[in-house]
């Protein structure tokens, strides 16, 4: 199931890179992910500190709504900082 929910990074497409011989794709050396562009994240937003309480609650809450989805679709994400928060004009993903 390809996750999607407002608070989640859309996931467009991932394409493996395989070596110029590799003619039966056994040995993938590495992938692109192609995803929606963001905007900032939550670190450098929070470093500006130009967020009122209301937008703070936004995103606090936006958070929660994304880590319970992903948890109900059997995602978890372990890597939680505030570099990986990413904004989409007031959108936290």
């Amino acid at each position: 199931m390809v996750p999607i929910h407002d608070n989640v990074v859309q996931n467009y497409s991932n394409i493996e890179i395989f070596h110029a011989g590799d003619d039966n794709e056994e040995d993938c050396i590495g992938w692109i992910t192609i995803m929606e562009k963001c905007e900032d994240n939550l670190r450098n937003k929070l470093k500006r500190d130009d967020l009122n309480l209301e937008e703070r609650k936004k995103i606090a809450n936006g958070i929660r709504s994304g880590f319970e989805y992903l948890k109900k679709i059997g995602i978890d994400h372990k890597d939680r900082k505030l570099e990986n928060f990413l904004l989409i004009g007031d959108v936290v993903k």
